[in-house]
């Protein structure tokens, strides 16, 4: 089963897919557009055409984190909708999860700091040493995921 895991923000995401325990395939995407709005649009159209082109079975994206910032949270509030409403619209099955949740189930420790996810993450795909905090990041969203699925699944 293909599992997707995103962490997403009001510029950038990373975008993990595990197979199993085996890592399918990894991306990143960045916009530097200086219109916020411009900058959402060019993540969805990313997003979507990756989803497109893999076809996860389900997704998980980290929730959004409170920030104090009324912009940012509306940017990233509005990233993680275009991408479910994506989902959605692929009838693939969407889940968000905290960023705890994750670090714990993963990890073992919800306030893992970067550092501790990078290393863990890197020791169990190499290949991904030189990829930006957001590919670890949904790697370790990808990991949760499977994790549930296992879990559900028996």
């Amino acid at each position: 089963m293909k599992v997707l895991g995103v962490d997403i923000d009001g510029h950038k995401f990373g975008f993990v897919i595990i197979d199993n325990n085996t890592l399918f395939h990894y991306y990143y995407f960045e916009s530097k557009n200086k219109d916020a709005q411009e900058r959402v649009y060019e993540m969805y159209e990313a997003f979507k055409n990756q989803i497109e082109i893999q076809k996860p079975d389900t997704v998980f994206i980290e929730a959004s984190m409170y920030s104090q910032n009324y912009n940012t949270s509306r940017l990233i509030a509005e990233a993680i909708g275009a991408c479910k409403l994506t989902c959605r619209l692929n009838m693939i099955p969407v889940k968000t999860v905290a960023n705890k949740s994750w670090k714990k189930g993963v990890i073992g420790n919800g306030g893992a700091t970067k550092e501790e996810i990078k290393e863990f993450i890197i020791k169990k795909y190499k290949v991904l040493k030189d990829c930006p905090q957001d590919v670890l990041d949904a790697c370790g969203v990808a990991l949760y995921g499977r994790n549930i699925i296992k879990e559900k699944n028996g």
